[in-house]
This record gives C-alpha cells, sequence and structure tokens, in this order.
C-alpha cells in the first residue's frame, strides 16, 4: 500500500504541472511568440473553470491524506523522538505546500473570474497573492494541533485545537464523525466541493458529519478583535459502520441541533438523542449530584466539557480529567458522584 508521503508527492508533481504558466512555455522556445504559447499551451478561459475545478478535488484529497498524518501523528510514539519529531516536521512542510498550491488555484480562480481586454492573459498572475473567495481563509498563519486521546474497536478520539487564524484537514474515510466542542467559538466546514458552512458552538455543542462530509475546518476568527483564543473540539470517530443508521432526523430540538439541521441551536445543560445504535447526551452535574441510575449501561466514551472529578458511589474508581480530555468507561453499573465544589459538564456517546 502507497504510503500518504508517497501519494502526496505525486499528487504535488501533478499539481505543479497543471500550474506552470503558459510564459514559462514561450521562454524556453525563444522563436514562439507569447500570443503564441499561451494559443497553444495554455487552457482556454472556458476550459479554465473545469481546469479549477480538478485542480480543487486535488487539493482537497491532498488535505485529507495530510489530515490521516496528522490524525496518526499522536499514535505513532507517546514519548517524543527523532522519528516522531521527523513526522511533525513533514506534516508542517505538507502543510506550507498545500496552502501555497490553494494561493496558486485562487489566482487562477480571480484571472478567470475577472475581465480583461486582453483575452487570455491573466489579469493576476500565478503566485500573486490569493484574493478571498466565499471567507476562505486560504493562507493560514498559525499551526492546528492535533492531539490523540483514546483509540479502541469503537472510535478513535483526538482533541483539536485552532488558534485563529488556521486551517485543518479532517481524514474521515472512516465512518461517521461526532464533533464536540469544548468552548465558545465560531468554525467554518469546507465540503469536497469546497461549499462552507458556519457553525456557532458554545460548550459542550454536538455536530454528526456523515462519512466524507466534510475535508478541512478553519478557525478565521479575528485574534485581534476577538481575543487570541484557540478553540478547541474533541473528533470522534465511529470505526464501525452503521452505528448512525437511518439518517438524522429533525423531529425534536435536540436532533435539529445534533443533526445540523434547519433552525439548530444551542444544546441544553441536559439532553440526550438516540441514533442508531449509539446515544448521545449532555450532562451538567451540580456538587454532590449523581449521575448513572440503577440500570446497566453500554460501553460509554465520556468527553469532558469542564474540568471534572467524579467518583464512583461507593467508593468504586473516579475520574479527573481536565477540559477537553476522555475517558473509556466499560460496560456495566455505574453511578458517579460530582466530588468538585462546582458543576460540571460532559458529553457521553453510548455504544
Amino acid at each position: 500500500m502507497r504510503s500518504p508521503q508517497l501519494l502526496l508527492t505525486l499528487a504535488l508533481l501533478t499539481l505543479l504541472a497543471l500550474l506552470v504558466p503558459a510564459e514559462l512555455v514561450a521562454q524556453d522556445n525563444p522563436g514562439t511568440s507569447a500570443p503564441n504559447a499561451r494559443k497553444a499551451g495554455a487552457p482556454s478561459m472556458s476550459a479554465r473553470p473545469q481546469q479549477i475545478d480538478a485542480l480543487d478535488s486535488d487539493i482537497a484529497r491532498m488535505r485529507s491524506l495530510l489530515s490521516q498524518m496528522q490524525m496518526n501523528l499522536p499514535f505513532v510514539a507517546s514519548t517524543e523522538n527523532p522519528l516522531k519529531h521527523q513526522f511533525e516536521l513533514e506534516i508542517e512542510m505538507w502543510g506550507l505546500v498545500i496552502a501555497d498550491l490553494e494561493q496558486h488555484v485562487n489566482a487562477l480562480r480571480s484571472s478567470a473570474a475577472a475581465p480583461d481586454a486582453r483575452g487570455a492573459e491573466s489579469s493576476t498572475a500565478p503566485g500573486a497573492p490569493a484574493q478571498p473567495n466565499s471567507g476562505r481563509n486560504t493562507s493560514p498563519n498559525r499551526a492546528a494541533r492535533f492531539d490523540g486521546l483514546l483509540d479502541n474497536q469503537y472510535v478513535r478520539v483526538s482533541r483539536l485545537e485552532l488558534p485563529p487564524p488556521s486551517r485543518a484537514s479532517v481524514y474521515q474515510d472512516v465512518n461517521d464523525v461526532v464533533w464536540i466542542a469544548v468552548n465558545t467559538g465560531t468554525l467554518t466546514f469546507f465540503a469536497q466541493d469546497q461549499q462552507s458552512k458556519k457553525i456557532n458552538f458554545a460548550p459542550g455543542d454536538v455536530r454528526i458529519f456523515r462519512r466524507n462530509q466534510i475535508v478541512s475546518v478553519a478557525n478565521d476568527s479575528d485574534a485581534a478583535a476577538n481575543g487570541d483564543v484557540s478553540q478547541l473540539s474533541v473528533i470522534v470517530q465511529l470505526k464501525q459502520p452503521g452505528l448512525i443508521y437511518g439518517g438524522c432526523g429533525c423531529d425534536t430540538q435536540v436532533e435539529t441541533s445534533v443533526c445540523g439541521c434547519v433552525g439548530a441551536a444551542h444544546l441544553p445543560e441536559l439532553w440526550a438523542v438516540g441514533l442508531g445504535k449509539v446515544t448521545l447526551a449532555g450532562t451538567t452535574l451540580q456538587p454532590a449530584q449523581v449521575f448513572g441510575g440503577s440500570a446497566p449501561r453500554g460501553d460509554t466514551l465520556l468527553v469532558a466539557i469542564s474540568s471534572l472529578e467524579l467518583s464512583e458511589a461507593g467508593g468504586g474508581s473516579s475520574l479527573r480529567l481536565a477540559a477537553g480530555e476522555a475517558a473509556w468507561i466499560r460496560a456495566g453499573l455505574h453511578r458517579f458522584v460530582n466530588q468538585s465544589t462546582s458543576p460540571v459538564h460532559f458529553v457521553t456517546v453510548e455504544f
């Protein structure tokens, strides 16, 4: 099987070949005038939109491969070592290369859209700074950070920190994804066709994304105006197919919010919804309040939205988590008590 690094290299070479300006062809052949070279070697304006769409698709695939590398990085080693550091440098390098390619594509898109009396000549030279395009932040100058939290037969759980401004790919070739917001913020999600959607999150908000529904996410906040606050999210990749079957419904306010239907609002402090074989819930416990009941529960992922300290009633096991951390609770009868002196907030995914 080809490695992500090899596939990225092949994709990069293909893109660079497509992005070579026609003027360079003319320079290599002094006997050919620039207009003739453009006529022979450059695609016509009518063909450019299709070419740009193809380039967008290739870049989206490269971002998906890069995201696979980013998501795998936390599981390479639990401690720092030269191999892990090299992997980090390669990820950073590919991120810069892809961002630069996006600038080239956006320059082509701008030149194709702008009226120009010279016909096929571009109004914006390839390599010029990218123009604003549908709110996309095509030149992020901050680094996103993935941290692996846990990995088992059901889920792969990662924490994503997006400082403003930054953009990260979302590797979604596994099945559906449960996106959990840890703090307040606005994120822009991009689909395969580069259509985008902004979502305003409150702490504990949850959104379901179906397989391959999104390819990247950006934090386009103005750090100077809104404060240099990173958007913290926990990404739960569901490994087993068919766990969320029948599609997302919009019958209740909770389903509307979790599934991203029209009219989606922030989730309340206490909520629960069953989607196929998975039950999602948000819980806020007051000091000394008990979580759990008399009936056994299935295997459960618990994601802390606030710092918390829970202990099992009767002197059993205990959980101490910071905001954005996660724990796996095995199936059985559990009754957890909030041991802190303030309310705690968490989200659970039960299988």
